[in-house]
């Protein structure tokens, strides 16, 4: 079991990121015709499913990283909802993405129900930094704009 001050650490490093990569927009082609901004947005339909062996650092810390993300996840207890139950709520999550969080691994149940329903399954290990774990809440967008009409700069006098 990991300290308060380890948990606040990783807090720490979700905040850098989010305030220097994943909470801006970007647009690293530069362009001067076009725009093409990236950004990141809150990934709906996120599970963390806790399972045997997590410890409550780890669930604590991935919660953080959600939320800070714009991410409410349900969260699923493998010692509440059994794998064959949870397997069958599946495919209501279609296109969703299930954190795990635990020491036992995802069942095979579990593994080839999120395949048979096309739910991202993310089961590796909970880091403690921000620019790893913020990732799995959040999905990427990229957005073009034209910035030229005919070929005459958009906004630029002639």
């Amino acid at each position: 079991v990991r300290s308060a001050a380890a948990l606040a650490a990783a807090e720490e490093s979700d905040v850098a990121w989010w305030d220097c990569h994943y909470g801006v927009d970007s647009d690293p082609t530069g362009l001067f015709c076009e725009a093409n901004v990236l950004r990141y947005r809150p990934r709906p339909d996120v599970i963390v499913r806790v399972g045997s062996g997590a410890d409550v650092f780890e669930v604590d810390r991935v919660l953080a990283a959600a939320r800070l993300g714009g991410v409410q996840p349900e969260v699923s207890r493998e010692d509440e909802v059994d794998d064959e139950a949870f397997a069958a709520l599946l495919p209501g999550y279609r296109f969703g993405r299930i954190r795990y969080v635990g020491d036992g691994g995802v069942s095979d149940i579990v593994r080839r129900a999120a395949i048979a329903a096309e739910v991202d399954l993310v089961d590796a290990p909970v880091t403690a930094s921000g620019r790893l774990e913020l990732r799995w809440y959040l999905r990427e967008q990229a957005i073009s704009q034209t910035l030229h009409r005919f070929g005459n700069l958009v906004g630029v006098a002639s």
